[in-house]
Order: C-alpha cells, then structure tokens, then sequence
C-alpha cells in the first residue's frame, strides 16, 4: 500500500508574481509532509477496527511516511517490507507461510489470543510432551497438524500445519482512507502553509 502525494507546480505559477512562486516549492512541500503525517497517524488509528482484537504494535508501527523537499515534491504513506501480511490485508490476495515455515499454521481447536492469532512458541512447546501431544496426521483421512492424545477418545485436532497457503479478503482500506483524508484537507492544508511562507517572505 502506497499513498503517494504529488502536484504538478506549472499551471498554479502561472497566475502568481514572484515573490508568491519562490514559495510555491515550500509550502506545497510543507503541505506534503503535513498530510503525509496525518494520513499515517490516521491508518495507525484506524488499523485496529480491522484487526481482530485491534492490531499490535509491530502492525501500527510499520505504517511510515517518506518527507518530501522543496526540491523533491513527492510524499507518501506505506507499510514497512518486513509486514508482508499487511499487504493481502489491505489488497486482499495469496497468503503463504513465514520464510521460516512449510506451511500455514492455523487454529482448529486451540485458543487463540485476543488479536486472534496462536500464541507465540505454542507448538514448540507442546513437541516435547509427547503423551499429550503429536505432530501428523491422526488418520488418513484428517489434516496434518498438531493433536492431542486422549486415553478414551479419537485425538483432537488443535493446529493445522497442512496448507501451503489461502485467499485473503482485502479487509483494511487504507488507500481509500489515505486518499479521502487527502481530498478533504489538501486544499486547506496548503492554503495555510502558502500563506505562512508568503508572510515571511514579506516581511
């Protein structure tokens, strides 16, 4: 996801004298780096309504903003690499495991935490108890995962580790958000930086 902030400069300079044109740069600049900022403390803000349990810090945290300069008229607003779930939450798409998995790790029967995710080490640490719990298949005919052994009873089973990836809905407009908060305020936004900087040079 990318919200990107841009103008074209040549049609506004046109109708300006040049002390208003020196400034032009500046206070779209200025305008830019206001709305970029803005835009990403609003998807930090609104992330947590499309996130089961709201989203955890890393989440929030990897909503950025690139500055722009007076030189470089370019702003925008996106979502750190290293978030690659991020992606297919907002633009919906594949889902395939982690750089460190062969597949999916999804609940079945097993008590997820309150963002809706399997805890953290939950099946390393249930490998070692082996008169509880195994990793593979309970039957032919079931998923490969994580069981738990019962004395009386057919085992349970708590994770899936068969899939090699799902469909994800895109559930996190964020480009439409970043985009709707830039047309409401654009024009406001920098008629108050244009005047600020028109101002100083006055006086």
């Amino acid at each position: 996801m990318k919200t990107q902030l841009k103008f074209d400069q040549k049609a506004l300079k046109r109708k300006m004298d040049d002390l208003s044109k020196n400034q032009v740069p500046y206070a779209l600049s200025r305008t830019f780096n206001t709305l970029a900022y803005q835009v990403q403390q609003r998807l930090r803000k609104n992330v947590d309504k499309y996130f089961d349990g709201g989203a955890v810090k890393f989440t929030k945290s990897g909503i950025v903003f690139s500055q722009s300069s007076k030189n470089f008229l370019f702003a925008s607003v996106y979502v750190e690499g290293n978030r690659p779930y991020m992606k297919t939450m907002i633009k919906g798409g594949t889902v395939k495991p982690l750089k460190d998995n062969k597949a999916l790790i999804q609940p079945a029967a097993f008590k997820v935490n309150k963002f809706g995710n399997i805890p953290r080490n939950a099946i390393n640490n249930r490998k070692g108890k082996s008169d509880i719990y195994f990793i593979g298949k309970a039957s032919k005919s079931r998923p490969y995962g994580l069981y738990r052994r019962y004395k009386k009873k057919a085992p349970k089973l708590m994770i899936i580790m068969q899939n090699k990836s799902r469909q994800q809905k895109a559930l996190f407009p964020a480009t439409r958000i970043g985009i709707g908060y830039v047309k409401r305020h654009y024009r406001a936004e920098f008629n108050r930086q244009f005047q600020k900087a028109y101002n100083s040079m006055k006086k």
